[in-house]
């Protein structure tokens, strides 16, 4: 049986937590991408570094969540948007991802897009006070993936 009992920390991202962040959010992009994309999107995406790309754009506004010294989850947010929540497989359902929404809404969050096969992050943000507000079409590597646009008030 897996410990339930544990610490979180949660604090603003530094240059540290670079090496620990990229692993986090490859992982979780991989696993949430590769049933949904053909093999040739996953092998741009990791010839092209992504994941470097998003941490260079907002490393500055990531906010990490923290147990026993390694970052197991993160959300991304800057100028009332969310750009990426993430928590580690082993850590869901443990409310990181409830308490990273949280501090993100109390900053100002209050716009964010997700993937319309993200089911479960769709019932999350859902649950959370979310509501759906457009639905688009992106391009990811000339594979059109629908996605939907969550506000709250």
């Amino acid at each position: 049986m897996q410990n339930t009992n544990f610490d979180c920390q949660f604090r603003r991202a530094n240059s540290t937590d670079r090496s620990p962040l990229r692993k986090l959010l490859h992982t979780c992009w991989i696993e949430l991408y590769s049933p949904h994309v053909p093999p040739d999107v996953i092998e741009r995406f990791k010839a092209d570094d992504l994941v470097e790309r998003h941490l260079d754009a907002f490393l500055s506004c990531t906010e990490v969540a923290v147990v026993n010294g390694d970052v197991i989850g993160s959300i991304s947010h800057c100028s009332g948007a969310i750009h990426g929540l993430f928590v580690r497989k082993d850590f869901r359902g443990k409310r990181i991802g409830s308490s990273l929404l949280f501090n993100a809404e109390v900053d100002g969050a209050r716009l964010l897009e997700v993937a319309s096969f993200n089911t479960p992050a769709i019932w999350f943000y859902r649950r959370s006070g979310w509501k759906p507000s457009g639905r688009f079409s992106d391009n990811v590597y000339d594979h059109s993936i629908i996605m939907f646009s969550l506000t709250r008030a």
